[in-house]
């Protein structure tokens, strides 16, 4: 199953980019960002349920489960939808890569502190030189971009400043959901 877990990490990095993508496709043709994340988790829904089944043979836990799972774990949808709008508003202001960037800063930082503090029942991991050095790497690299955007672009705003920050917490959503899940 490691093999197969990992194919599917990879898919999914890959595939997110795309999502994004797709999904500000569906907010230009129906022409609200709320419509579009709700077309997307319905086919995402449909999807799911038809693997659930397929490889469950049921769609639902058993009735004593919920009981005994905490009240925030059952957000982490609340999370995915709020991301998902955030992204689809995103992308038409920053186009793709920043789309990308600043959400993946975001996951990146409520990661480290999830991981640091060990919030959400998980396992706290001292923040060390590494994870500082990641992160000083990621945001880096995306200050190199903005600079050469920038050199590009002209002046790119103030409202540029709001939407990256927008992305950043669109991605403290991204990094919270699958603690939840």
């Amino acid at each position: 199953m490691g093999q197969y877990a990992l194919l599917l990490i990879l898919i999914s990095g890959l595939l997110n980019p795309i999502q994004t993508g797709v999904n500000s496709m569906l907010r230009e043709r129906l022409r609200t960002p709320i419509l579009s994340s709700t077309v997307s988790f319905i086919i995402g829904l449909t999807c799911l349920s038809i693997l659930t089944l397929a490889t469950c043979g049921r769609l639902f836990p058993e009735m004593e489960v919920p009981c005994r799972i905490p009240w925030w774990a059952w957000c982490g949808g609340v999370m995915g939808a709020i991301g998902l709008t955030g992204n689809i508003l995103l992308f038409p202001k920053l186009g793709g890569v920043l789309t990308v960037l600043f959400p993946m800063l975001g996951q990146i930082a409520m990661s480290v502190m999830i991981d640091s503090f060990g919030w959400f029942g998980t396992s706290a991991i001292p923040l060390d030189a590494g994870r500082i050095a990641g992160l000083c790497l990621v945001i880096g690299g995306l200050l190199l971009y903005m600079v050469e955007k920038r050199g590009q672009n002209g002046n790119m705003g103030r409202s540029v400043l709001y939407w990256s920050l927008g992305g950043i917490m669109s991605g403290f959503t991204f990094a919270i959901q699958p603690v939840m899940n």
